[in-house]
């Protein structure tokens, strides 16, 4: 989903680094979705 607003983004900005960046960040959140729950931090301590 990510791609899906970074991919328009980039072809707007017309800049090249901006859609391989688009690549990279739609990879890191199917990981992160990915990633079992199990293994994330609690969300206790994200808030601190």
């Amino acid at each position: 989903e990510g791609a899906l607003l970074a991919a328009p983004l980039a072809a707007l900005l017309g800049h090249p680094s901006l859609n391989e960046f688009a690549g990279t960040a739609n990879r890191l959140c199917d990981h992160l979705l990915r990633y079992p729950a199990s293994l994330r931090p609690p969300e206790r301590t994200l808030a601190q």
